[in-house]
């Protein structure tokens, strides 16, 4: 296992980790090599906060606060046959006083916040339990992963978008190709206006196109909420 430090600029609306967080680079430790987890690829899937909050009832006072960002919803090691693999490791709990765990809560704060609820422990802990068991037996190791590929985004997907929030539709297509341009692969779009972009990574952690279908319950022409 290898650790690096990695210093970046601190995140103001920007979605991107903050100062000092302790990379563990432990090289696929979600192993398929060994046999223990398997999957084909995975999906990042980042929720538009504007939408999530447009189609369920927000708190409030976190969503005032809140920048318009894409922010996390979670990690989800995929195959290629269904069903797709979730709670692998039903013994396998969530533990918020994980001490890997506690140094990470500032950079999920602010790059995996529950929209809905007050805190965010119960949406990590369902992300985890769910999906990231699949994958690892750390929990850390698995928001430490998530952390890492949404940082890999340059430029964040707002910014690859191309477009200024509001409620003016586009051909969705016109998204779609904004996104490709910037990561040179085909993402998945989630709709409801825009609610979601999935984005697809190997098991090496290397961006690669998504499989389809490309577009989930979209109409031709949404928009980008503000």
């Amino acid at each position: 296992m290898v650790i690096i430090y990695r210093s970046s600029q601190s995140m103001k609306g920007s979605g991107r980790i903050g100062q000092g967080i302790l990379i563990i680079s432990f090289m696929l430790l979600f192993v398929q090599s060994h046999g223990q987890f398997q999957f084909d690829y995975f999906k990042l899937a980042l929720q538009w906060t504007p939408t999530t909050c447009a189609v369920s009832t927000c708190n409030q006072t976190k969503f005032s606060q809140f920048p318009q960002e894409f922010t996390i919803h979670g990690l989800w090691p995929s195959t290629y046959a269904y069903p797709q693999p979730n709670w692998c490791q039903p013994r396998l709990l969530y533990d918020t006083n994980n001490t890997q765990f506690i140094p990470l809560k500032n950079q999920l704060n602010a790059n995996w916040p529950d929209m809905i609820k007050p805190t965010n422990d119960i949406f990590w802990g369902h992300e985890f339990e769910k999906h990231g068991t699949c994958m690892t037996s750390n929990q850390a190791d698995y928001f430490i992963t998530t952390l890492n590929l949404k940082s890999q985004l340059i430029p964040n997907v707002k910014a690859a978008i191309g477009y200024a929030p509001s409620r003016m539709t586009r051909n969705i297509q016109d998204f779609m190709t904004s996104l490709i341009r910037a990561y040179r692969f085909q993402p998945v779009i989630v709709c409801d206006a825009l609610a979601e972009v999935w984005l697809c990574f190997d098991n090496n952690r290397r961006l690669r196109n998504c499989p389809r279908p490309w577009k989930i319950n979209c109409n031709t022409f949404i928009s980008l909420l503000a």
